[in-house]
């Protein structure tokens, strides 16, 4: 993930500054695999610009501003995902301006990232007691030509307006995780939509 940045200088923070960051369910960056990631603790890094006309920063913490489009951003993410919380410190250098899906971020020299925002304080207006698939369960999917299905694990519910998507631990030849949406009342949305079910 790169930064366009929306000045051609680095700033200093002067103060703490709060952003988001979506992580690979095992807290390994989501870009960068490899990576790895502790909750609390402060990491630095060389800030590198790959171009100056516009200026766009390379190497970096790359980070969201934005609580709402981090959300958005989350819903979409092919592989299993966390949002979490993290802190740009006073005296780190960092750029201002906007990653790709036209999202406003940083890029820093430090980050810490504080915790982990759970998924009833992300989505804080949807039921996830009443609606019928929960994270955990082992479920059965079928097409309308495919009637044996194939068993998979439910490893994340994320619901987004009037679409819950639910992605399992079943791997695409896209190295994502499979994906499949319901209403919010855990219906197919589509007659062609594979059908569910639970086994346990």
């Amino acid at each position: 993930m790169c930064l366009t940045a929306e000045h051609l200088e680095a700033r200093v923070a002067t103060e703490d500054i709060k952003c988001y960051k979506i992580l690979q369910k095992d807290m390994k960056s989501y870009y960068h695999g490899d990576f790895q990631w502790e909750i609390g603790k402060l990491y630095e890094t060389e800030m590198e610009t790959i171009n100056r006309n516009p200026k766009i920063i390379g190497q970096a913490f790359h980070s969201y501003c934005s609580y709402l489009d981090t959300k958005k951003i989350h819903i979409h993410a092919g592989k299993l995902s966390l949002v979490v919380e993290c802190t740009i410190p006073k005296g780190a250098m960092y750029f201002e301006g906007y990653h790709g899906y036209d999202t406003s971020g940083y890029a820093s020299n430090q980050l810490i990232v504080n915790r982990v925002i759970p998924r009833e304080e992300l989505f804080s207006d949807f039921d996830f007691e009443k609606y019928p698939y929960k994270v955990g369960q082992k479920i059965k999917v079928s097409d309308n030509d495919d009637e044996s299905g194939t068993c998979m694990t439910i490893e994340e519910i994320v619901p987004k307006d009037k679409i819950v998507y639910i992605k399992t631990d079943y791997n695409t030849i896209y190295n994502s995780a499979l994906s499949l949406m319901t209403d919010n009342e855990g219906r197919p949305l589509f007659s062609y939509s594979p059908s569910i079910t639970i086994i346990e």
